[in-house]
């Protein structure tokens, strides 16, 4: 008999009905489903709805007519579960409908968050960077006012607006910061900030007011990798101590409660400076307790033939991260529930970019081309904005795999990452065979209790899947 060992998404459960047997059909297995062993008994796991299964056989590869499905109460309970699906079922087209749908329950009349550019302007010129070449344009007093009242008017105002400032350099005005904060203070909405800054800019005085007065909850600092090549990458105008500034300012922030994550950017060419990083980071950032580090690809790495090379060293980096005591982020697990977000950009009207000009997009990565309105006017192009608001369209490439349902079917997504499918099947693989085996013996323990009379005990296998659950880290690095 079939054992559930990881319940299906609770709201899809209730949205997409059981799948029913067209006896005219022959079914094959999904592609979506995932094929993974617990203590050498066949499981199959389904990216798309999140059930498990534990198997009295292996599912095949193969062609099951609908004759053989109903003589099989296994095989029964599979195809209605849809692990087993038409054989000229467009799996895509599929998942984008079940995806729309999820969108339309949770889409929300208000928006919970907001990224708001006060500049890019920056005092940094860092080779990386996605915003070179575009004109360091920072807000007007009447573009402040505006990105308070357009705030003001499209907040949930049952719950805190998340103020996310970002740019450019947004420590360049922090003038700018404070007086939108003054005008949602005035107008009575409520907000807590998370920042996203190169940190060199932090004193002990503005790291006090960034978390008295901004409301500050967590803030990314980014870095890169020994302190000579921070000087050759950051190419700062004026160079003062900028690599140890940076590090102490995470220990200011962390001192004050902040959340901080120091996000260090690697590629080939200094992924050999991931060990003496650690040991500086160890030696100057003093106070670790709301501190954690990770390394992570630069695009540009991503693309570039040496791929492998960098991600084994960003895999690597964990252990000596840990070594030094150090923390880390969590470690990645598959997607247990259905994902109907991924980033900011999946549903603008939950989060929206503000640029310092006043244009409302989807993305920070996004091009002119996907600018959608405006504070000063509101929504002047829904054709743009409908194509964030939507599923799809799924990328060729993307047709065919199975972690397309945890991955984006958001085929204008300008981060492209040619490892994506191999290190989401090792994380999977690495995850669910340890998750089943904490269930099942669970169930054997809950089995034996009820066999020598006690009471059955309960058994939620969602309670093991907790970090899975809050796992809505950014593999994009945001």
């Amino acid at each position: 008999m079939l054992r559930e060992i990881h319940l299906k998404d609770r709201l899809l459960d209730k949205a997409l009905p059981a799948q029913t047997l067209k006896e005219n059909k022959v079914y094959v297995k999904s592609r979506f489903v995932l094929d993974y062993e617990c203590g050498g008994r066949p499981c199959v796991f389904s990216t798309l709805t999140a059930q498990s299964f534990l198997l009295p056989f292996p599912l095949e590869d193969a062609a099951y007519p609908a004759a053989r499905i109903a003589a099989s109460e296994e095989l029964t309970e599979l195809m209605r579960g849809y692990f087993l699906v038409p054989e000229d079922m467009d799996e895509s087209a599929f998942y984008l409908g079940i995806s729309n749908m999820m969108k339309a329950l949770h889409r929300k009349k208000k928006a919970a968050s907001y990224t708001v550019l006060p500049t890019l302007a920056c005092n940094a010129r860092c080779f990386y960077c996605y915003e070179e070449g575009l004109e360091p344009v920072t807000m007007s007093a009447e573009t402040i006012e505006k990105t308070v009242e357009y705030i003001k008017k499209t907040h949930d105002p049952s719950q805190n607006a998340v103020i996310q400032w970002f740019g450019g350099e947004p420590l360049l005005r922090a003038d700018i910061i404070e007086a939108i904060m003054d005008g949602l203070d005035r107008e009575g909405v409520g907000f807590v900030s998370i920042i996203v800054t190169n940190g060199s800019l932090i004193t002990p005085e503005l790291a006090r007011r960034m978390r008295e007065r901004w409301r500050l909850e967590r803030a990314q600092l980014s870095f890169d990798g020994s302190e000579e090549d921070y000087i050759r990458r950051r190419r700062y105008a004026k160079y003062d101590e900028t690599y140890k500034k940076v590090l102490n300012a995470a220990s200011l922030l962390s001192e004050q409660g902040v959340f901080v994550t120091l996000r260090c950017n690697v590629d080939k060419n200094n992924i050999g400076d991931i060990p003496r990083v650690i040991e500086d980071v160890k030696n100057l950032v003093k106070n670790r307790e709301n501190f954690v580090m990770y390394f992570h690809p630069l695009d540009q790495a991503l693309a570039d033939e040496s791929v492998r090379e960098v991600q084994r060293a960003v895999d690597g980096s964990r252990e000596l991260l840990e070594a030094a005591g150090i923390g880390t982020l969590p470690k990645l697990v598959p997607h247990t529930y259905f994902r109907t977000y991924r980033c900011m950009c999946d549903d603008p009207t939950r989060s929206v970019v503000i640029l310092p000009d006043g244009g409302l997009c989807g993305c920070i990565q996004s091009t002119e081309g996907f600018v959608y309105g405006s504070v000063h006017e509101g929504v002047t192009k829904p054709e743009v904005l409908k194509q964030f608001l939507a599923a799809g369209p799924v990328r060729e490439k993307c047709k065919g795999c199975t972690f397309l349902p945890s991955c984006t079917a958001f085929a204008y997504c300008p981060v492209v990452d040619p490892l994506c499918r191999e290190k989401r099947m090792k994380t999977a693989m690495d995850y669910l065979p340890g998750m089943a085996a904490q269930v099942l013996e669970r169930m054997e323990n809950a089995e034996k209790a009820e066999t020598a009379g006690g009471a059955l005990a309960s058994v939620n296998p969602e309670e093991l899947d907790i970090m899975a659950r809050l796992n809505t880290a950014n593999e994009h690095g945001e």
